[in-house]
């Protein structure tokens, strides 16, 4: 994503437009992650109203800045990954009802399309990632015995993390 902005500032005044509006959505992107990870380590809980406002400016921030720089395929990349991700993760919560929670689930859409405005490949990087590396901070837990198999771990700050690492990290496509 700081790669795509980077491009676009060089494009006279509708690149601008979309490096302004796609760091606006970064900058708030990170507001709202950043509490939402501390909140969920803190509470195990994903506050609905901080999810919802990371989703809204998401879902109007991002496609307003693809279309102003004349790229709007990325509106459907971003789709795409919103409704990927979302599937996913409800599809898991329903086979496995107390391993996510509904926050991850809602969480979630607002963070693949994140990560699939930048290319399809950048949400699957940041699911797999999520899955990797929250597996391997829980095995970590059991075999230090800091935990036990059946302890909860937040999601949420693995699913932020790993979302942010790759969409601000990873080239575009």
């Amino acid at each position: 994503m700081v790669a795509l902005i980077g491009s676009w500032w060089h494009e006279g005044a509708r690149g601008f437009l979309s490096a302004s509006l796609g760091s606006a959505c970064v900058v708030m992107y990170l507001l709202c992650v950043g509490r939402l990870s501390i909140v969920d380590v803190l509470h195990h809980r994903l506050p609905r109203a901080w999810v919802h406002q990371l989703t809204l400016v998401l879902g109007l921030g991002l496609p307003a800045s693809a279309l102003c720089a004349g790229e709007p395929a990325r509106v459907l990349t971003s789709a795409a990954g919103a409704l990927g991700t979302g599937l996913l993760y409800g599809t898991v919560r329903a086979l496995s009802p107390g391993w996510l929670g509904r926050g991850d689930v809602r969480l979630a859409p607002a963070l693949g399309a994140a990560c699939g405005f930048v290319a399809p490949g950048h949400a699957v990087a940041a699911v797999v990632l999520t899955f990797g590396a929250c597996g391997a901070w829980g095995t970590f837990l059991v075999l230090s015995r800091r935990a036990r198999p059946h302890d909860r771990i937040a999601m949420g700050p693995w699913m932020s993390g790993c979302s942010t690492l790759v969409w601000l990290a990873l080239p575009p496509t």
